[in-house]
């Protein structure tokens, strides 16, 4: 259960919802009213079960329904909003592609710099094209400069700036 209470406080600390310190010792402060409430009911367990008024597998199952409702007050990350009136939600990242097919066909792109200007319309460094595409540094760098002169922009921001009015 500590595990569980620190990855929330770090996903809040990341999204800056949270100071780490205040997660840090509201965690520690519930964990261990957690610890006093638990060794109270396991006295509480123990005794039923050697008196045999609760059983073993009654109590291993409530144990397990605990730790299962617990794990699903973690928050899982960005969830995609649902659409109103049974549309359904636009997806950008299908949006993005189809601008790159359209801008590689007027600009007859070849078919690796279509795929590089997909990652360049994400925000993706050259680097990071570079390890997914396992290409050399030299190689991504001269696609990328041919992009940059078919769409006359000269940086990676320039070329965001053209999907942003998606």
């Amino acid at each position: 259960m500590q595990v569980i209470t620190y990855i929330y406080v770090i996903g809040l600390a990341k999204r800056k919802a949270m100071l780490p310190v205040l997660g840090i010792g509201l965690t520690q402060g519930f964990v261990q009213l957690g610890v006093l409430a638990g060794n109270l009911l396991g006295v509480w367990a123990g005794r039923a079960v050697f008196e045999g008024s609760l059983g073993v597998f009654v109590l291993a199952l409530g144990l397990i329904c605990l730790i299962s409702f617990a794990t699903m007050l973690v928050p899982q990350g960005p969830r995609k909003p649902f659409a109103h009136d049974g549309f359904e939600a636009i997806d950008d990242e299908r949006k993005t592609k189809d601008q790159c097919e359209h801008l590689a066909e007027q600009l007859d792109l070849s078919p690796r710099e279509r795929q590089i200007l997909e990652y360049l319309a994400k925000g993706r460094s050259q680097p990071y094209i570079r390890d997914e595409l396992i290409l050399s540094k030299n190689t991504v760098a001269t696609h990328v400069k041919h992009i940059y002169q078919k769409l006359g922009v000269h940086s990676r921001q320039e070329v965001l700036g053209l999907f942003e009015g998606r």
